[in-house]
Formats: structure tokens, C-alpha cells, sequence
């Protein structure tokens, strides 16, 4: 049960680290339109904010703080999540 836990508590920061590694590996490889290489990057930011919602039930004290915490990372990861996606699809917004 406390690796499941600590894998839930560090699991939105993995997902950002694999986010970048993607980016960086695929996006001189990738040609407009891949949808193979855009996917992954596509589902990362919805389930970096389910990975929040479910340490903000695991979390036993500091809700509110944490509520706040995450809805700021939510703001800031953002836009380099629309870089990312922008840089791998070779498509702008």
C-alpha cells in the first residue's frame, strides 16, 4: 500500500519528466500530422490533473494548501504542454 501511495504522490512529476523526454526524443522525428507521436503528449495534461484529484483525496491534512498547489502546477504546466504538442505536430495553434 506505500508504494501505491508514493507512486500517486509522485506520479504528476513523472508524468511531466516523461512529457519532456517524449518531446525531446520524437519532435525531430515527427512530420505533421503523426498522430502516433502527438497522443501521448495529448493525454498528459488530463491525467496529470486526475493525478492531482486523486492525491488531493489521499492527502489526509493540507487540502486546501495542496487544492491550491496543484491548480497553480495546472496554470504553469500549460503552456510548455502546448509547446510540446505544437513542437511534436509541426502545427500552430
Amino acid at each position: 500500500m506505500y508504494f501505491i501511495k508514493s507512486l500517486v504522490k509522485y506520479l504528476p512529476y513523472l508524468l511531466v519528466g516523461f512529457g519532456a523526454v517524449w518531446t525531446a526524443i520524437v519532435y525531430p522525428f515527427s512530420e505533421y500530422g503523426d498522430n502516433w507521436a502527438v497522443m501521448p503528449i495529448f493525454v498528459i495534461y488530463p491525467a496529470i490533473f486526475l493525478s492531482f484529484i486523486l492525491n488531493l483525496f489521499l492527502r489526509i491534512n493540507n487540502k486546501l494548501t495542496y487544492f491550491f498547489f496543484s491548480l497553480f502546477m495546472m496554470i504553469m504546466l500549460f503552456y510548455p504542454w502546448i509547446i510540446a504538442l505544437m513542437l511534436i505536430s509541426k502545427d500552430s495553434l
